[in-house]
């Protein structure tokens, strides 16, 4: 998705609110000069219409900037990403309020094609982290993966990554809110135990593909018990603990069943209690419409309460999330990098969170604008009125006079 207009009209640079936000989450940046012209490429991205290139993007910064010199602190600079990505979580975390971290994949056209190899950009896979709330989703962080056509893979395995940027975010200030990931086409058990490692308790949904391997512990499937099989395999076994969901929202009522039932998860090297450490202890959480083959979807929750509908609620979050933010995020310019550098996709990716950041935080200023404005006015009609004002019972209030309580409607 590519931005056909500007999300601002007016110049940012030089702009208070622009500037202290920027000051706050690129003060880590090592030298004065980056920090102006990482403020200089978000406004570039905000301001810029059409394709996000280089040169629009220098052309929309209002700053004293060129093409080859963004080119430079995106391509070729070595400032941290990293820190970026982390002073961005720590700015937005403690005041977004979410309610899960969002993990899954997308493919993005963002590597060009080599000499000889056409015109085509070459589609890469990205993962991204998002930080969830009732209202929206920022995405607080992007990392590259592989080359779906290619096979070619960085360093660093993406379970990894994910417990990298999971530990961050909740490191911001959130503790206790859940990890929800897409967990299909990667290693279950790396990733329980790197969350084990670096957020001790730490709440966790993963979405599984149907060979996953797991043993079964609960008692209530003996027949099974004792012996490793595909989770869909565990799955059938679970037909006769369905249920209706106690949390469907999207369907209609008493269509979406749920089941769960204890698991252990092998480890990566095979065997149990690896390196001498305690077995991987799960819920296998089945979810689906009792109507079709069962089940659509499986899930393994860990860290948290043994609760099938809490876990439905959180599997709501896997493509709810992205898509609340995708928009936004593709508007900005993600899918936009041209250069062939993964540090260049990766800053480039952090700056476009930075600038979707500030969006969201200019909603928020702007809606306590309005309700500070309508409060002000508020009070100016009551004291110019000739009546004494009254005092309104908040809407709490309100609502246990219309629908009281049935131990307190004759008190």
């Amino acid at each position: 998705m590519t931005s056909t207009t500007s999300h601002v009209s007016a110049e940012l640079i030089g702009r208070p609110d622009f500037e202290e936000f920027c000051a706050s989450v690129f003060a880590a940046l090592p030298r004065r000069d980056q920090q102006r012209k990482a403020a200089a490429y978000v406004a570039g991205l905000l301001r810029a219409s059409g394709r996000k290139s280089l040169r629009n993007i220098a052309a929309a910064a209002g700053a004293d900037v060129n093409e080859q010199s963004l080119h430079h602190f995106v391509s070729e600079s070595t400032w941290p990403w990293r820190t970026v990505r982390r002073a961005l979580a720590q700015h937005v975390v403690p005041t977004s309020r979410p309610q899960a971290f969002v993990v899954r994949h997308r493919d993005t056209p963002a590597r060009p094609a080599r000499r000889g190899g056409g015109d085509l950009p070459q589609p890469r896979r990205t993962y991204g982290l998002w930080a969830a709330t009732d209202g929206t989703a920022l995405p607080l962080s992007w990392w590259l993966h592989e080359d779906p056509r290619t096979g070619r893979t960085p360093g660093r395995v993406p379970e990894a990554v994910v417990v990298e940027a999971y530990r961050d975010a909740v490191g911001a200030g959130r503790g206790g809110v859940p990890l929800v990931a897409d967990a299909r086409g990667i290693s279950v058990s790396s990733m329980l135990r790197g969350l084990e490692a670096a957020v001790p308790g730490a709440p966790v949904a993963l979405r599984i593909g149907a060979g996953q391997a797991v043993q079964v512990t609960d008692a209530r499937c003996a027949p099974a018990a004792g012996a490793w099989m595909p989770a869909q395999q565990v799955a059938a076994w679970t037909r006769d603990l369905r249920r209706a969901s106690g949390t469907a929202v999207s369907v209609e009522p008493g269509r979406l069943a749920v089941a769960r039932i204890g698991v252990q998860v092998p480890e990566r090297t095979g065997g149990v209690g690896a390196r001498g450490l305690p077995p991987l202890l799960a819920e296998l959480v089945c979810l689906g419409d009792p109507r079709r083959p069962w089940p659509q979807q499986l899930w393994l929750v860990a860290g948290g309460p043994a609760d099938a509908d809490l876990a439905q609620h959180l599997a709501g979050w896997l493509d709810r999330a992205p898509a609340s933010a995708e928009p936004t995020s593709g508007s900005l310019g993600l899918d936009d990098y041209r250069g062939r550098s993964d540090d260049g996709f990766h800053r480039h990716a952090a700056l476009v969170g930075v600038a979707q950041a500030f969006l969201t935080h200019q909603s928020a200023a702007r809606a306590i604008r309005l309700r500070e404005t309508a409060r002000a006015a508020a009070d100016r009609s009551a004291v110019c009125s000739s009546r004494l004002p009254t005092a309104r019972p908040p809407r709490s209030a309100l609502a246990r006079r219309l629908h009281p309580r049935p131990d307190t409607a004759h008190a």
